[in-house]
């Protein structure tokens, strides 16, 4: 009798142990289901895809490809844009910013900022430490619109930035086409003559990279007739972009 109810006892445990295991799954289920929807922004008058990508502190290439965007330069207002990783907005600190500050940009208190970042001593900020902002902050609207003349510059050389990126990591048709597109956008401009030298030679090198080397050697005459005074960046020469760039008269061909 005492065998039977022990092992009635034991089938009991099991039982009851499979059902709390059951239970303890659906449990998670249900949390799953009942996660927060993916952080969105709504774009403001003003902003740009870079500004949107830099206050969320996401690359703003994932932030395009997370929307399906084609065009990173344009953006209409009022689009909802997702936000990847979460979608809260990073703030790095300048030099002599308070914490009072940073607060009153964004629209939070300084107390929650504090405490969302774990702050021991909120009035000693270290310069460039990035804060990750409460969730109802809000990005400040960007700063008023550069000169065309600047605006000009300024999108010229982002473009010759990211064409370098591309160079160095082997992408070389990318590097061609923001390069050809910052050559182009600086064309005619004496205050771009500098940068416009700059984006040809970044554009020869991605040429010569993709093997076509007479097209290279084009572009690093062409080089020189931008700007006579151009001198490659130290180190970025290998022995054969050497032979391609030296070798070249002044004048283009």
């Amino acid at each position: 009798m005492s065998r039977h109810r022990t092992r009635i006892d034991i089938l009991g445990l099991c039982s009851l142990a499979l059902a709390i295991l059951l239970q303890g799954g659906c449990a998670g289920v249900r949390s799953v289901s009942t996660l927060a929807p993916p952080a969105t922004h709504v774009v403001q008058p003003g902003e740009t895809l870079a500004w949107v990508a830099q206050g969320y502190g996401v690359d703003v290439g994932r932030l395009a490809r997370a929307n399906h965007l084609r065009d990173v330069d344009r953006i209409e207002v009022g689009t909802r844009l997702l936000i990847p990783d979460g979608g809260r907005i990073v703030h790095r600190v300048g030099t002599d910013e308070s914490l009072d500050q940073i607060a009153a940009r964004y629209g939070v208190s300084a107390t929650a900022i504090a405490r969302e970042n774990r702050l021991r001593d909120p009035h000693r900020l270290q310069v460039g430490r990035p804060l990750v902002l409460p969730v109802d902050a809000r990005l400040p609207p960007p700063p008023p619109a550069a000169t065309t003349d600047e605006a000009v510059i300024a999108r010229g050389r982002a473009l010759i930035g990211r064409a370098e990126q591309h160079y160095f990591a082997a992408r070389f048709e990318s590097a061609k086409r923001d390069a050809r597109q910052a050559e182009s956008l600086l064309a005619g401009r004496p205050d771009g003559a500098e940068l416009r030298a700059r984006a040809l030679f970044v554009l020869a090198s991605a040429q010569a990279g993709l093997g076509e080397e007479r097209e290279a050697e084009r572009t690093f005459a062409a080089v020189r007739a931008a700007d006579p005074r151009f001198e490659p960046p130290r180190g970025w020469l290998s022995p054969r972009l050497e032979e391609l760039y030296r070798g070249v008269p002044n004048e283009p061909r």
